[in-house]
């Protein structure tokens, strides 16, 4: 099944040097998509989605990839 992803950011807070992103994952029909994986391109940095297709994930720095 093929989804296109729709990335609202509710939130981006800088702490001690950090970023939190929030976000919902939406498919192309605007429904939760649960249970996804979110990471950076570095392998090393990454969160799930939960059950509403919300998640939250620090950053270091912005821009990521």
């Amino acid at each position: 099944m093929r989804y296109v992803f729709l990335l609202w950011l509710l939130s981006v807070v800088s702490a001690q040097a950090q970023i939190l992103v929030s976000g919902h994952l939406l498919d192309e029909r605007g429904q939760p998509v649960p249970y996804a994986s979110i990471a950076l391109t570095d392998g090393r940095t990454g969160t799930a989605s939960n059950e509403e297709g919300e998640f939250s994930l620090k950053l270091p720095t912005l821009p990521q990839q």
